[in-house]
């Protein structure tokens, strides 16, 4: 299971390959940590999940909740919503964004 410690500790530039290493409780804490108030934690748990949707549909799961933060007052959680489904429309098998 990740850790705040270890998810801050990545590159930028290590992002892609370490989005692969994930499994599904890492990235249900990810998602939990889209939540946090400490920008940089929102901000790295946002870019792994981001990197994992390029290459494996197991964010998809969590279309629900990334839906509910676009009637969200704040633009920044507005756009952890929609860039999140953006990136899973490949993988929206049931048709949820038409």
């Amino acid at each position: 299971m990740v850790d705040l410690e270890s998810i801050m500790s990545i590159p930028k530039t290590d992002l892609q390959e370490a989005s692969k290493a994930l499994n599904k409780n890492d990235i249900s804490q990810l998602v939990e940590w889209l939540s946090s108030k400490d920008d940089n934690i929102r901000y790295q748990a946002f870019l792994l999940l981001q990197s994992r949707s390029l290459f494996f549909n197991d964010v998809y799961p969590f279309w629900d909740f990334f839906r509910q933060k676009l009637n969200s007052d704040n633009s920044y959680q507005r756009s952890i919503g929609l860039m999140p489904i953006a990136e899973n429309a490949r993988w929206d098998e049931e048709k949820e964004i038409f």
